[in-house]
């Protein structure tokens, strides 16, 4: 899968990419969660880290992935390629 800027990104093709990495064990913590869903996406993607960074970010505020279990230490993230608001 490659990113450009020419290219238009498919933020459920991402989604989907992080289920099938992570649907074994779902990242945790805040912090180190983002960075591990970043780096998944660095390595399965030609995206830059800030560009991998910036769409972790996009996929929150829109609902495809959500820090879930905040009173559980970690924490942990919820992925979805389908997030209820398409629905």
């Amino acid at each position: 899968m490659e990113f450009t800027h020419e290219n238009v990104i498919d933020l459920r093709r991402v989604a989907r990419l992080l289920e099938n990495r992570f649907h074994e064990r779902p990242p945790r913590g805040a912090v180190m969660g983002k960075t591990e869903m970043r780096d998944a996406i660095v390595d399965a993607t030609s995206c830059s880290l800030l560009n991998a960074e910036q769409l972790v970010d996009q996929l929150e505020r829109l609902g495809y992935i959500r820090l879930v279990g905040e009173r559980m230490r970690p924490p942990r993230w919820r992925i979805t390629a389908e997030p209820s608001w398409l629905h």
